[in-house]
Order: C-alpha cells, then sequence, then structure tokens
C-alpha cells in the first residue's frame, strides 16, 4: 500500500502570497501533478494540516477546486491554521471529519489502518492531547489489535531539534505510553515544522513531511535566525509492505 502524505499547504485567496512572497497554490499544484504521476499510483493521500493559512472560506473552496484534481481518494486533517467549522462547511461531503470537536478517524486501506489523531488547540499554535483524545485513541486501536496501523497527526509529539519550532509540539508521555502497548503501530507520522525529518522515539519510528508551501530553515542553535529557505518543497511517499514501512520523500523542484 502507498500513502501520499501532503502538509502544511497554506492556500490563501487568489491574489495573495505567503512566507515573504511564495506562491502556495502554484507549489500545491506542482505537487498535485507530481502525485498523479506515480506509479503504482498511492492508494490514499492524507493531508496533515496547515490546509489554508488563515482559515477563510475561500481558502478551502480555492483548496478543494485544486485538490478535485487529484486521481487519488484524499483525506483531510486540520493543523493550527485550520478552522474545524469551515473546513466541514466546505468539505460537507467529507463525513469522516464528523460535525463537531476533535476531527479524528480511522480508515483501512489496502489491509492497513490510517489513524488521524487530531492535536488542535482552537486559538493556539501548539498542539496537545487531552484526556478525551487520549481515550479516543486507545479505544480506536484496541478495536482491531492485529492490524498494522499508520498515526497521522498534525504537531509532532517528540522533539524535533527545530529550535524555535519545538514549543509547539505535543510533549505527551501518556501517548508513548499507550504506543509501547501497541505493536500494531509501525510508525507516526506529523507535520507542522515544514522540515523533513526521520527519527525514532521510544522505540517507535517517527518522521515530520515536508511542507507543499515553503520549507523553513534548519535551525538547531537558538543563537541561529529562523526563517523560510528556498529548498524545494515536497511530500511523503510511505510504502506499506508486509508489516513494515518505507517513507521515502518527493522533491517537487520550481518551474525552471
Amino acid at each position: 500500500m502507498l500513502i501520499a502524505q501532503l502538509s502544511d499547504l497554506h492556500i490563501c485567496r487568489a491574489g495573495e502570497t505567503v512566507f515573504g512572497g511564495r506562491d502556495s497554490a502554484q507549489s500545491l499544484a506542482r505537487c498535485v501533478q507530481t502525485v498523479n504521476a506515480l506509479r503504482p499510483q498511492p492508494d490514499s493521500v492524507i493531508l496533515t494540516g496547515d490546509l489554508v493559512n488563515t482559515g477563510h472560506i475561500d481558502e478551502y473552496s480555492r483548496l478543494k477546486s485544486m485538490l478535485a484534481l487529484l486521481d487519488s481518494r484524499y483525506y483531510l486533517m486540520p493543523g493550527n491554521h485550520d478552522e474545524r467549522a469551515t473546513m466541514r462547511q466546505v468539505f460537507a461531503e467529507h463525513d469522516y471529519l464528523g460535525t463537531q470537536g476533535p476531527m479524528q478517524y480511522s480508515v483501512t486501506c489496502a489491509g492497513w489502518r490510517i489513524l488521524a489523531l487530531d492535536t488542535v488547540v482552537p486559538g493556539a499554535e501548539g498542539g496537545a492531547l487531552d484526556e478525551a483524545r487520549m481515550r479516543w485513541l486507545e479505544a480506536t486501536l484496541a478495536e482491531q489489535p492485529t492490524l498494522p496501523s499508520i498515526i497521522f497527526m498534525h504537531h509532532p509529539a517528540f522533539p524535533t531539534g527545530i529550535v524555535h519550532m519545538d514549543d509547539g509540539c505535543v510533549h505527551e508521555p501518556r501517548f508513548w505510553a499507550l504506543l509501547a502497548r501497541q505493536p500494531q503501530v509501525k510508525g507516526v507520522s506529523c507535520g507542522h515544522i515544514h522540515r523533513a525529518i526521520f527519527s525514532q522515539h521510544a522505540g517507535m519510528p517517527v518522521c515530520v513531511a515536508p511542507s507543499t508551501a515553503a520549507h523553513l530553515g534548519l535551525q538547531l542553535d537558538a543563537a541561529e535566525q529562523f526563517g523560510v529557505t528556498d529548498e524545494p518543497v515536497g511530500f511523503l511517499l510511505h510504502h506499506c509492505l508486509g508489516d513494515e514501512v518505507r517513507t521515502h520523500c518527493v522533491w517537487v523542484a520550481a518551474p525552471a
């Protein structure tokens, strides 16, 4: 099974740009074309938050028209730039998003489970996992304890080393204690950082998807200046084979 993960799209209204002049819609269009050109095609595409830049309904409408060009079925998740109510309004046919509260769900595809875990705290840049969300995750994992699974979330639940961004991560020991009892979980993949990162945390493979809009700098020293770089945008491709996951980073160059 193949899962393409696109993250931190930051789609804005027509005529607007983000991150000092980046055209996030043009970048996303190139990423969509690249996803459609993959062979074999992904079984699913998951978009792990910050789908739009300000949560405006016009941004979601523009995003929806762009995602309609994907050849694979796609699933949405919110990030800290998103507005859940507006997402639900524009993507009303995506009934897995529910009608209120956190947007959490699981879908089964080609013998694997995709679990979307909502880490958004309305009005805050950083994420969190409260008691209700932890109960949902535990109950959902218990439903099919032998089916290999990947958990997707917007905010990383581990320190990434990117100093300026780590304050916004989810530092939740209960999350890792739960996963230690769930051998069917084969990986956790996140967004938010605008950089590709691959690691292990508490014995679990973890990664962060690059942004389709713009990359943030490799700031490992708090004294270093932090900002947007000219690195190419991209997305992750998770190749689920047997009960293992092999994750590839697909870079999408700007037009010459």
